[in-house]
C-alpha cells in the first residue's frame, strides 16, 4: 500500500497502550510514502504489554518520509523504531528516556535506510542505539547525553 504527501503534525499523543497492547507506536506508518512529513508532534508514555511500545514507529518498509522537530519521551521500548525502509530523513528531534533504548535499528539492510542528523538523544543509562541495523544509516551532528553521566553504549 503506497500513500504520499501526508502530514502528521502538531499532535499531542500520550498514554497509549496502558500495558495491554503490543506492537504499537504513538505515530505508526506503513509502506512507501513520498512527500510525507511527520513534524512538531509531542509523543510520550506509550506503554506496551509484552513488546513494542514505541513513540514513532515507521514500520514495514516506510520510506521517503521526513521526520523532524518532534519531541518524544518515556516510551516503554524506544523513541524511534524503524522497521525496514529506505531513504528517510530524521532530523531536529528530541528523544529521551526510552526504557529499552532511545533508538532501535533492528535489521541490517543493503540500502541507505536513514539520514539521521541534528537530533538530541537523552538517556538515563539505557543504550542510545540497539539492533543490528545501525550500519544502514548516515548520522551527523547529533547530541548524545546520559543524565546519569554514564558512558554511552
Amino acid at each position: 500500500s503506497t500513500s504520499f504527501d501526508n502530514t502528521i503534525a502538531y499532535n499531542h499523543i500520550h498514554c497509549l497502550g496502558h500495558g495491554v497492547l503490543s506492537d504499537m507506536g504513538g505515530i505508526y506508518t506503513l509502506s512507501v510514502q513520498p512527500g510525507t512529513v511527520i513534524h512538531h508532534n509531542l509523543v510520550y508514555d506509550i506503554e506496551k504489554a509484552t513488546y513494542g511500545g514505541w513513540a514513532i514507529y515507521p514500520a514495514e518498509g516506510s520510506s521517503h518520509i521526513l521526520t523532524e522537530n518532534n519531541v518524544c519521551f518515556r516510551p516503554s521500548s524506544s523513541c524511534f523504531h524503524p522497521h525496514y525502509g529506505r531513504e528517510n530523513i530524521v532530523r531536529n528531534n528530541i528523544w529521551a528516556f526510552g526504557r529499552e533504548a532511545i533508538v532501535a535499528f533492528p535489521r541490517p539492510e543493503a540500502h541507505l535506510g536513514f539520514t539521521f542528523a541534528r537530533n538530541i538523544l537523552l538517556t538515563k543509562g539505557q543504550p542510545v542505539y540497539t539492533g543490528k541495523g545501525i550500519a544502514n544509516i548516515q548520522a551527523a551532528i547529533t547530541l548524545f547525553w546520559d543524565v546519569k553521566k554514564q558512558p554511552l553504549s
